[in-house]
């Protein structure tokens, strides 16, 4: 069957079950939600919005203020399994393990949208993407739309992705990706300071920028972009300004401070098999507090693959 929700305001919701998505709405097949409000709702996963694999589709709607309960909770406005499209809706102040904003499984497309001011809050392993998370086997497009002041806190594993974080494969084009930052994480029995990555976009998948705008972002390393592990990156045209790399200090350690447009290279404690191409784009007028203000390509991991730019 199908469910169609217009001009409603979904509040307050909460499952309360262990392993139960969508604080507002469990989504099982098809469903569309239109000029309507969801805020405030509560779940394990997709804090307002849990598909687990039907079709959804979201338009000029706000999702707004929610969160998950989850410590390693996806997606605090929506979580989604199936076919996802978003369009003029705005998503912002939600929270959670991975994706603040939203966590993609499968398809997803985002057209004309804007994603600000989400959270991805944890500082366990694994905690990525403080608007967008694009999973494994997922495969997104956003389009037309603004990820802006995300941010991610930190984990123990190096915080991921200030805006958006990509392990599938995602297009990004005709957007703006600004002032969105990654926190590194202090671990205080260790002593040990994991750094920061990718303030705008972290790519740990394939991912095309094309069209776009980066700028105003901030993370220990690629305060704009972040291309690291097997990532194949490729930008397109696109403007890369503004953005910083800063260096943080804690007792014993410090981490970051490279890369103030865009680092190609290892992640914490990770191999290097990384490729970016450039073409057509502007890097110009970035910052980082020790070396490589416009851009950091670091070479390949010997013996393990080669890397390219």
């Amino acid at each position: 069957g199908s469910l169609a929700l217009q001009d409603l305001t979904l509040a307050g919701g909460h499952t309360g079950i262990q392993y139960v998505g969508g604080g507002a709405v469990l989504n099982n097949n098809v469903l569309t939600i239109e000029d309507s409000t969801l805020t405030d709702n509560t779940a394990y996963h997709g804090g307002a919005v849990y598909s687990s694999g039907g079709v959804t589709t979201i338009t000029g709607s706000t999702v707004t203020g929610n969160s998950t309960s989850y410590l390693y909770g996806k997606g605090g406005g929506v979580c989604a399994r199936g076919n996802l499209t978003i369009s003029a809706t705005t998503l912002t102040d939600n929270t959670a393990f991975s994706g603040g904003a939203v966590h993609i499984s499968e398809t997803a497309t985002i057209t004309g949208s804007t994603i600000a001011d989400n959270v991805a809050w944890s500082h366990y392993y694994g905690g990525s993407g403080g608007g967008v998370y694009v999973g494994f086997q997922a495969t997104a497009a956003i389009v037309d739309s603004t990820i802006a002041e995300n941010i991610n806190s930190g984990n123990e594993g190096g915080g991921t992705g200030g805006g958006v974080y990509v392990t599938g494969q995602a297009t990004i084009s005709g957007s703006t990706i600004r002032d969105n930052v990654v926190h590194a994480f202090y671990e205080g029995y260790s002593y040990d300071l994991h750094p920061a990555y990718g303030g705008g976009l972290h790519n740990d998948g394939t991912t095309l920028v094309v069209n776009s705008t980066i700028s105003g972002n901030t993370a220990g390393y690629g305060g704009g972009v972040v291309n690291t592990h097997e990532g194949n990156l490729t930008i397109w045209h696109t403007t890369i300004t503004d953005n910083h790399a800063i260096q943080e200090v804690a007792d014993y350690d410090e981490a970051g401070g490279s890369g103030g447009g865009l680092f190609s290279g290892p992640h914490y404690q990770g191999e290097n098999c990384s490729a970016t191409t450039l073409r057509g784009v502007i890097i110009s007028g970035n910052t980082s507090d020790i070396s490589a203000k416009q851009a950091l390509f670091v070479p390949p991991t010997p013996g393990y693959c080669s890397a390219s730019i």
